[in-house]
């Protein structure tokens, strides 16, 4: 699977980085305080439409709260990740993390508005609600990409994990559900405009 994880991979290493870069020059390893996210570039309504500093859009989705924040968005990055990565290849899915995760990101700076609440906010769980949304909609939509039981599996559990981490963003503080919200919406469209345009992988030299 490495062969065709090398963007997944990068993407993983980015936000690694950018997590060690936020620790080192702020003194905080485990949990970054509030401030130091705000100064690297988390998504704060106040800079990001006040000063229009839009590119907190995108800066927002690789900084991490903590270091289990990191850990559970890479290692949900990871795994379906690999798999859209595989079946798309690296053009199709750097589109959807991007645009999706921009979407999520987006989401959550107008809810953040609406209620009068400036939140900062911060993750890669937008573009991977945005992956895990176009990943469900290609298996739904393309019964010829794989066996019927492996379908269903990762519907089923796909299904399961959304749904988990909806609940679990609605009846907890601090969870930015708009951004998961945004990002899975997005990704489940771009998987039905898309989903006619993914070809099976050729075994020894896969699809770019």
């Amino acid at each position: 699977m490495i062969k065709f994880s090398q963007v997944t991979l990068l993407l993983i290493a980015i936000n690694v980085v950018a997590y060690l870069l936020v620790a080192l020059v702020s003194g905080h390893f485990v949990q970054p305080t509030v401030r130091d996210l705000v100064r690297f570039g988390a998504n704060f309504a106040p800079l990001t439409l006040g000063h229009l500093e839009i590119w907190r859009l995108l800066t927002s989705m690789f900084l991490h709260g903590s270091l289990m924040h990191l850990l559970v968005n890479m290692y949900s990055l990871y795994s379906v990740g690999s798999a859209v990565e595989f079946l798309c290849g690296k053009t199709k899915y750097l589109i959807v993390y991007f645009v999706c995760g921009l979407a999520g990101s987006l989401a959550s700076l107008m809810f953040s508005v609406a209620r009068g609440r400036p939140t900062v906010s911060i993750g890669a769980s937008g573009a991977v609600f945005a992956i895990y949304g176009f990943f469900l909609m290609l298996m739904w939509l393309r019964r010829d990409l794989i066996h019927a039981p492996a379908r269903r599996e990762i519907l089923r559990s796909g299904a399961i994990f959304i749904g988990f981490n909806l609940f679990f963003g609605l009846v907890s503080s601090g969870i930015d559900n708009a951004a998961h919200i945004g990002g899975l919406l997005t990704g489940m469209l771009a998987g039905i405009l898309l989903a006619s345009t993914v070809r099976l992988p050729n075994p020894d030299g896969g699809i770019n």
